[in-house]
């Protein structure tokens, strides 16, 4: 699949089925994460964590924000990538996970796995300091700041049939 295929393909999976992701695929992934671009060239102050196990993922799926929600935030997702940065990169933090993030996303789509980006849930976690996410095997000193929700899919999701463009765009001459 060339690069604007996998461009027009990428989507939010919001329906995830039972099917485990393969540990090849989440390592392929992870390994185009980690030559995302990062500020200043500081990898060392970002680190992922991988969650597959079953019983942890449930415990992360309660939305303590919304102990009343039926919604379960990661749509099913078989695999949870958590993206955290250390406190010293604080500057820079949000944006480089987010280019970590986004790059595994479409490596994700390349390898034929549906992905969706998740934070409001993990970061009412951290605020509150659940019990859920304090079983997350994070370094001392780093927070997590975003994560990439990973599974298949039953449901037929159509290829965007050309690029468009939402964003505004001036150009200055």
């Amino acid at each position: 699949m060339d690069f604007m295929e996998t461009i027009r393909k990428r989507y939010s999976c919001r329906a995830f089925n039972n099917e485990p992701v393969k540990d090849d695929l989440i390592e392929t992934i992870l390994q185009v994460g980690g030559n995302a671009p990062v500020g200043r060239g500081a990898y060392d102050t970002l680190h992922f964590t991988v969650v597959k196990d079953a019983e942890l993922l449930d415990k992360l799926r309660h939305d303590p924000g919304k102990p009343d929600s039926k919604i379960d935030p990661m749509f099913n997702a078989q695999a949870l990538i958590l993206a955290s940065a250390n406190e010293e990169s604080f500057a820079l933090a949000n944006q480089n996970v987010g280019c970590a993030l986004s790059y595994m996303s479409l490596a994700a789509t390349t390898l034929g796995v549906e992905s969706l980006y998740v934070y409001g849930f993990l970061n009412r976690m951290n605020e509150q300091k659940t019990e859920a996410i304090s079983e997350v095997v994070v370094p001392e000193g780093y927070t997590i700041l975003g994560g990439l929700a990973l599974g298949y899919t039953d449901k037929d999701h159509a290829s965007k049939e050309e690029l468009v463009n939402l964003v505004s765009t001036d150009y200055q001459k």
